[in-house]
Protein backbone atom coordinates (compact mmCIF):
# COMPACT_ATOMS: atom_id res chain seq x y z
CA UNK A 1 0.00 0.00 0.00
CA UNK A 2 2.88 2.11 0.73
CA UNK A 3 4.39 1.79 -2.82
CA UNK A 4 1.17 2.35 -4.81
CA UNK A 5 0.50 5.67 -2.38
CA UNK A 6 3.90 7.13 -3.39
CA UNK A 7 5.52 6.28 0.15
CA UNK A 8 8.27 4.07 -1.14
CA UNK A 9 11.67 4.96 0.51
CA UNK A 10 13.51 6.19 -2.74
CA UNK A 11 10.71 8.23 -3.83
CA UNK A 12 10.99 9.28 0.22
CA UNK A 13 14.55 9.97 -0.83
CA UNK A 14 13.80 11.81 -3.80
CA UNK A 15 11.37 13.84 -2.53
CA UNK A 16 14.40 14.80 0.13
CA UNK A 17 12.99 13.43 3.08
CA UNK A 18 15.10 11.78 5.65
CA UNK A 19 15.68 8.72 7.61
CA UNK A 20 13.99 10.43 10.97
CA UNK A 21 11.27 11.75 9.15
CA UNK A 22 10.65 8.60 7.23
CA UNK A 23 10.31 7.13 10.84
CA UNK A 24 7.90 9.85 12.17
CA UNK A 25 5.77 9.40 8.99
CA UNK A 26 5.42 5.78 8.61
CA UNK A 27 4.62 5.79 12.78
CA UNK A 28 1.67 8.56 11.71
CA UNK A 29 0.31 6.37 9.30
CA UNK A 30 0.76 3.59 11.25
CA UNK A 31 -1.93 5.11 13.56
CA UNK A 32 -4.17 5.76 10.76
CA UNK A 33 -3.52 2.34 8.88
CA UNK A 34 -6.32 -0.02 9.59
CA UNK A 35 -8.81 3.40 8.24
CA UNK A 36 -6.71 3.75 5.57
CA UNK A 37 -6.44 0.12 4.57
CA UNK A 38 -9.95 -0.45 4.01
CA UNK A 39 -10.60 2.92 2.12
CA UNK A 40 -7.36 1.78 -0.05
CA UNK A 41 -8.58 -1.55 -0.83
CA UNK A 42 -12.24 -0.44 -1.62
CA UNK A 43 -10.90 1.71 -4.22
CA UNK A 44 -7.92 -0.36 -5.51
CA UNK A 45 -10.74 -3.04 -5.83
CA UNK A 46 -13.37 -0.97 -7.59
CA UNK A 47 -10.89 0.19 -10.01
CA UNK A 48 -9.32 -3.27 -10.59
CA UNK A 49 -13.32 -4.06 -11.54
CA UNK A 50 -13.62 -1.10 -13.83
CA UNK A 51 -10.54 -1.62 -15.95
CA UNK A 52 -11.68 -4.95 -16.61
CA UNK A 53 -14.92 -4.53 -17.63
CA UNK A 54 -13.36 -1.43 -19.98
CA UNK A 55 -11.22 -3.77 -21.38
CA UNK A 56 -13.04 -6.43 -22.11
CA UNK A 57 -15.59 -3.91 -23.67
CA UNK A 58 -12.99 -2.29 -25.51
CA UNK A 59 -11.76 -5.78 -26.99
CA UNK A 60 -14.97 -6.52 -27.96
CA UNK A 61 -15.56 -3.22 -30.08
CA UNK A 62 -12.29 -3.07 -31.64
CA UNK A 63 -12.80 -6.76 -32.80
CA UNK A 64 -16.03 -5.91 -34.76
CA UNK A 65 -17.83 -8.83 -32.98
CA UNK A 66 -19.92 -6.88 -29.97
CA UNK A 67 -22.99 -6.27 -29.82
CA UNK A 68 -24.87 -2.80 -30.99
CA UNK A 69 -25.14 -1.49 -27.62
CA UNK A 70 -21.68 -2.50 -26.75
CA UNK A 71 -19.74 1.06 -28.10
CA UNK A 72 -22.14 2.94 -25.53
CA UNK A 73 -21.16 0.04 -22.70
CA UNK A 74 -17.77 1.28 -23.23
CA UNK A 75 -18.53 5.11 -23.22
CA UNK A 76 -20.37 4.24 -19.69
CA UNK A 77 -17.19 1.72 -18.88
CA UNK A 78 -14.80 4.49 -19.92
CA UNK A 79 -16.46 7.23 -17.69
CA UNK A 80 -16.65 4.37 -14.58
CA UNK A 81 -13.13 4.15 -14.94
CA UNK A 82 -11.78 7.54 -15.21
CA UNK A 83 -14.00 7.98 -11.84
CA UNK A 84 -12.86 5.54 -10.03
CA UNK A 85 -8.99 6.31 -11.33
CA UNK A 86 -10.05 9.36 -9.32
CA UNK A 87 -11.06 7.78 -6.12
CA UNK A 88 -8.24 5.85 -6.30
CA UNK A 89 -6.26 9.04 -6.40
CA UNK A 90 -7.75 10.42 -3.86
CA UNK A 91 -7.16 7.79 -1.38
CA UNK A 92 -3.62 7.73 -2.12
CA UNK A 93 -3.46 11.16 -1.40
CA UNK A 94 -4.69 10.23 2.17
CA UNK A 95 -2.11 8.28 2.61
CA UNK A 96 0.52 11.13 1.90
CA UNK A 97 -1.50 13.31 4.26
CA UNK A 98 -1.82 10.78 7.16
CA UNK A 99 2.12 10.93 6.73
CA UNK A 100 2.21 14.31 7.21
CA UNK A 101 5.20 15.58 5.71
CA UNK A 102 4.35 19.34 4.94
CA UNK A 103 3.44 21.03 2.25
CA UNK A 104 6.62 20.92 -0.06
CA UNK A 105 7.58 17.39 0.21
CA UNK A 106 4.18 16.62 -0.48
CA UNK A 107 4.05 19.04 -4.01
CA UNK A 108 7.06 16.69 -4.64
CA UNK A 109 5.58 13.03 -3.83
CA UNK A 110 2.85 14.49 -6.18
CA UNK A 111 5.14 14.96 -8.82
CA UNK A 112 6.71 12.03 -8.29
CA UNK A 113 3.48 9.95 -8.30
CA UNK A 114 2.28 11.37 -11.76
CA UNK A 115 1.46 8.22 -13.76
CA UNK A 116 2.46 9.89 -16.99
CA UNK A 117 6.29 9.18 -15.50
CA UNK A 118 6.04 5.52 -14.54
CA UNK A 119 8.51 3.27 -15.85
CA UNK A 120 11.12 6.19 -15.62
CA UNK A 121 13.95 6.65 -12.97
CA UNK A 122 12.36 8.32 -9.94
CA UNK A 123 14.52 11.43 -10.71
CA UNK A 124 13.14 12.28 -14.28
CA UNK A 125 10.03 11.39 -12.46
CA UNK A 126 10.02 14.92 -10.08
CA UNK A 127 9.81 17.56 -12.77
CA UNK A 128 6.75 18.55 -14.36
CA UNK A 129 6.16 18.23 -17.88
CA UNK A 130 3.53 18.52 -20.30
CA UNK A 131 2.51 15.00 -22.19
CA UNK A 132 4.82 15.58 -25.39
CA UNK A 133 7.72 16.39 -23.00
CA UNK A 134 7.25 13.24 -21.20
CA UNK A 135 6.76 11.22 -24.81
CA UNK A 136 9.85 13.03 -25.90
CA UNK A 137 11.96 11.97 -23.07
CA UNK A 138 11.06 8.39 -22.92
CA UNK A 139 12.28 8.09 -26.62
CA UNK A 140 15.34 9.94 -25.81
CA UNK A 141 16.05 7.59 -23.14
CA UNK A 142 14.93 4.32 -25.12
CA UNK A 143 17.13 5.74 -27.75
CA UNK A 144 19.95 6.16 -25.68
CA UNK A 145 19.51 2.41 -23.59
CA UNK A 146 19.29 0.86 -27.20
CA UNK A 147 22.26 2.63 -28.96
CA UNK A 148 24.57 1.97 -25.55
CA UNK A 149 23.63 -1.44 -25.55
CA UNK A 150 24.78 -2.00 -29.37
CA UNK A 151 28.10 -0.02 -28.16
CA UNK A 152 26.62 3.21 -30.41
CA UNK A 153 27.06 6.40 -30.49
CA UNK A 154 23.85 7.66 -28.87
CA UNK A 155 22.45 9.93 -31.39
CA UNK A 156 23.00 14.31 -30.76
CA UNK A 157 19.19 14.87 -30.35
CA UNK A 158 18.28 11.81 -27.82
CA UNK A 159 21.50 13.10 -25.64
CA UNK A 160 20.33 16.81 -26.23
CA UNK A 161 16.60 15.48 -24.75
CA UNK A 162 18.28 13.64 -21.92
CA UNK A 163 20.74 16.00 -20.67
CA UNK A 164 18.25 18.77 -20.45
CA UNK A 165 15.88 16.86 -18.36
CA UNK A 166 19.34 16.32 -16.07
CA UNK A 167 19.44 19.90 -16.37
CA UNK A 168 16.11 20.57 -14.92
CA UNK A 169 16.69 21.59 -10.96
CA UNK A 170 13.55 19.37 -9.77
CA UNK A 171 15.66 16.66 -11.43
CA UNK A 172 18.66 17.62 -10.11
CA UNK A 173 17.73 17.89 -6.54
CA UNK A 174 15.99 14.75 -6.30
CA UNK A 175 18.98 12.65 -7.86
CA UNK A 176 21.47 14.32 -5.47
CA UNK A 177 18.40 13.78 -2.25
CA UNK A 178 17.88 10.22 -3.39
CA UNK A 179 21.93 9.90 -3.76
CA UNK A 180 22.82 11.46 -0.19
CA UNK A 181 19.39 9.65 1.37
CA UNK A 182 18.43 6.87 -0.04
CA UNK A 183 20.21 4.01 1.74
CA UNK A 184 19.58 5.54 5.54
CA UNK A 185 15.99 5.80 4.29
CA UNK A 186 15.57 2.75 3.05
CA UNK A 187 17.00 1.24 6.55
CA UNK A 188 14.30 3.50 8.60
CA UNK A 189 11.76 2.80 5.89
CA UNK A 190 12.05 -1.07 6.47
CA UNK A 191 12.52 -0.67 10.34
CA UNK A 192 9.16 1.47 10.51
CA UNK A 193 7.73 -1.10 8.83
CA UNK A 194 8.68 -4.39 9.99
CA UNK A 195 8.02 -2.75 13.56
CA UNK A 196 5.32 -5.04 15.31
Amino acid sequence: MLHAAGLAPDTLAAAGVTASQTTEALLRVREQLPQLASQFDAAQNTYSAASIEHDRLERLVRSGKGAEQDPAALATARTQLRAAATQRDAVTLVFVQAADLGPEVTAHLAALSDRRGDGLAIPYRAATRPDADWLALRHALASADIHTRLGEDVPQPARAVVLANDALPAVAAARASLYANGAAVNTAWNNAVNQQ
